[in-house]
């Protein structure tokens, strides 16, 4: 049986850059608070999960985009668990268009983290049951950045980056990996996909420094690195099409 959440969406001045069309960040918070949302309706949101000193956090999420939405448009996003493996459980989203055409789709893998120690757990021995559909699961891989360094920016994560758990949203990775391409660039391509795999927490006071990379073909890989730590934050892969 599909457990499905449903959400109509406006399109509104704040979700569209200079082109009208919605941005990447818009997506990905869309994506965030229907995951949140559904989550609760079945019993494993954030509130049961806080209780036990427990929270989701996102690992990996792939977004696919075949036709942007502008400004003043109603979509529509329906979502739905497909299932868990392991430390991982996932989630499907779709995107449709007024005419129900699909525009867009993505899906995703959460972790459950303990509180304290920051931890993953296993899914089984958090929740007795974590809805499945009849959908195959696709395991989003890890990424490795290659190909020529073309560009570098510099992050200092702000009030305005951090969410409910105290650390840079999922959202923000995406805005500052579209923020690695130049305002000309945006004006003759448009994405294709994008995804981001979420390898630390990263939080107020981090010194980021997030490397562009091009593979050819339009396509590109970004690396986000915290300087303070020497480590990896986050890794991502993006294409582009041609106008």
């Amino acid at each position: 049986m599909k457990i499905e959440f449903e959400e109509r969406i406006f399109i509104k001045s704040f979700d569209v850059d200079f082109k009208r069309e919605a941005k990447l960040f818009s997506f990905f918070n869309y994506m965030q608070e229907a995951a949140w949302a559904h989550a609760e309706e079945l019993g494993f949101g954030h509130s049961v999960l806080y209780s036990k000193n427990l929270f989701w956090v996102l690992s990996r999420i792939k977004l696919n985009i075949k036709k942007n939405p502008f400004w003043g448009e109603n979509i529509t996003l329906k979502t739905r668990p497909n299932g868990a493996e392991s430390l991982f459980a996932f989630r499907n989203y779709y995107f449709y268009d007024e005419s129900d055409n699909e525009i867009a789709s993505g899906t995703s893998s959460w972790l459950i983290l303990d509180e304290k120690m920051l931890k993953p757990q296993r899914i089984s021995s958090i929740l007795d049951n974590l809805y499945k559909n009849d959908e195959n699961q696709i395991i989003l891989q890890k990424i490795k950045p290659e190909g020529v360094e073309t560009k570098k920016i510099f992050k200092n994560p702000l009030y305005s980056d951090i969410d409910v758990n105290n650390h840079v949203n999922n959202a923000v990775y995406a805005s500052w990996v579209t923020d690695l391409f130049d305002i000309d660039f945006f004006k003759e391509n448009e994405i294709k996909s994008i995804q981001i795999n979420y390898l630390s927490e990263s939080k107020i006071g981090d010194n980021l420094e997030i490397t562009l990379f091009d593979a050819g073909n339009n396509n590109f890989f970004a690396e986000g690195l915290d300087k303070n730590q020497n480590s990896k934050v986050f890794n991502s892969f993006i294409e582009w099409n041609k106008k």
